[in-house]
């Protein structure tokens, strides 16, 4: 037989199989897409059984490098089990075989996705769209494809934050009137959320809806329902949605123990809600919730400064200036976002007075032009501005206030507001009357609110301490070896 051209069959009893399996020819490149030949790869470190063993403990001990190799040999591993059992009833058998397929599929995109984070904490993220190309020769079937496309864009926008490139992978699948893929429709979403008109966004939300597997994704596109409906400045029906939302949660009968993430996610929503209804029990809750989450130990330093922002947000719309204040100052020390600056700042006028506020937004570094943290930086400069009747700072701001272009007529309606509230300043001086209309517009905050935009379920983008998290499930597994998936 020519292992250069043939697929060798060999006794696999040594790598947990009950058949012959399908290895690839020893000079052949490697299934986890390294590029190096498979005997020099992942021949002789195939784990059978023990699939993601190794991984989960080297990045328990932070040992990025070996949890690269160990992701490879588990990603040629499992490849090796799906040309084996499902590849040859693809064609032959394809209606049978369709539950597998789909296991494959999902399986290998997590181990996909795990590896690419696994390149980034070795500093090689720039290989992995390579990488990424190489794994699409793994399953051949068209879902596949899509899904190597979906990666692809996935990487563009996360480690390259390079919106314009993801968009542009994310083209290449064509239309999503019938995807089926709630990953590929959450990107989407994510992408091109502005270019879709209110009721196409409605029906994408719904769907997702519908495919979500958990009552927590499901929760959050439900809030998703409900931002839209703020952003076209229906606030009624926005508080319907969101109260919606939260009461299905609750009752959802598929919802088990509240997770970190969970819990993080459910207190975003019932702040939102508190937001929405000015009701103070929401708000109380949601900061009650955070307090307890910031003592848990499973986060990184990330995530601690994402719930200390959350907390922050939280007290600054109850009016605790200084519990806010800190928490943004907390937050910052962590991670030294800009909007966090901005937010502090607004803080400030009301706990140090304006003139240490204006110090702090102006020392804030550059923020994109187009993005909601913008449009929050420029809101909470005129607030300052008016709050301090500085005539520099009044001019700048109107120039600033004019010049910001807001698709949302929720936000334009506060733009044009605080608009005015300069000018009247500057024709008519600092009055409590207008610079208190001039904060309550503060309350909407575009970034605040459009969180809920970004691509979620994502845990390692709200920061929780992944190594914990593969600690508790090798425990799990241990206490629970039944629960092991064994094809």
């Amino acid at each position: 037989m020519n292992d250069q051209d043939e697929m060798t069959k060999i006794d696999s009893s040594k790598i947990g199989m009950h058949r012959q399996a399908a290895l690839p020819p020893k000079n052949s490149n490697c299934l986890c897409g390294s590029g190096e030949k498979f005997k020099r790869c992942c021949a002789d470190k195939l784990p059978g059984w023990q699939l993601g063993k190794r991984t989960r403990d080297a990045l328990a001990a932070k040992d990025y490098a070996s949890a690269l190799v160990a992701c490879r040999a588990d990603i040629t591993q499992y490849t090796i089990w799906h040309k084996t059992n499902t590849d040859p009833l693809l064609h032959s058998a394809p209606e049978a075989v369709e539950y597998f397929l789909n296991l494959d599929i999902r399986a290998l995109t997590e181990l996909a996705e795990l590896l690419g984070m696994c390149y980034a904490e070795t500093d090689k993220s720039d290989e992995f769209p390579a990488t990424l190309e190489q794994l699409r020769l793994n399953i051949n079937h068209p879902r596949w494809q899509r899904k190597i496309i979906y990666l692809q864009a996935f990487h563009a926008l996360t480690a390259d934050k390079n919106k314009r490139a993801s968009r542009r992978e994310l083209e290449k699948l064509g239309s999503m009137e019938f995807e089926t893929d709630i990953e590929i429709l959450q990107l989407y979403i994510e992408l091109f959320h502005d270019d879709l008109t209110f009721t196409a966004k409605q029906k994408l939300v719904d769907r997702i809806i519908l495919l979500a597997e958990s009552a927590i994704d499901r929760l959050h596109y439900r809030c998703i329902r409900a931002i839209d409906f703020l952003l076209i400045g229906d606030m009624q029906d926005a508080l319907q949605e969101i109260s919606v939302a939260v009461d299905a949660y609750k009752q959802d009968s598929s919802k088990k123990a509240d997770s970190l993430y969970e819990r993080h996610r459910y207190t975003m929503a019932i702040g939102l809600v508190g937001r929405l209804s000015k009701e103070p029990k929401w708000t109380d809750q949601a900061i009650a919730i955070c307090k307890d989450l910031i003592e848990e130990d499973g986060w990184t330093e990330s995530g601690r400064a994402d719930l200390l922002r959350q907390l922050g947000d939280e007290f600054r719309f109850k009016g605790d200036w200084v519990s806010a204040r800190d928490s943004y100052r907390q937050a910052y020390a962590i991670q030294s976002l800009p909007i966090l600056q901005v937010f502090l700042a607004e803080c400030l006028v009301e706990t140090d007075g304006w003139e240490i506020a204006a110090n702090t937004i102006r020392t804030v570094d550059l923020i994109e032009p187009k993005s909601a943290e913008f449009v929050d930086y420029v809101f909470t400069f005129a607030y300052i501005a008016i709050a301090g009747d500085d005539k520099s700072m009044l001019s700048e701001s109107e120039n600033l206030l004019r010049g910001l272009s807001i698709p949302s007529p929720y936000f334009r309606e506060q733009r044009d507001s605080l608009l005015m509230e300069v000018i009247n300043t500057v024709r008519t001086g600092k009055s409590p009357a207008g610079t208190n209309r001039a904060h309550s517009l503060l309350h909407g905050m575009a970034s605040t609110v459009l969180r809920y935009m970004k691509l979620e379920p994502n845990f390692m983008g709200i920061g929780i301490n992944l190594g914990k998290i593969l600690e508790n499930l090798s425990k799990d597994e241990q206490a629970h070896p039944a629960k092991q998936n064994r094809r």
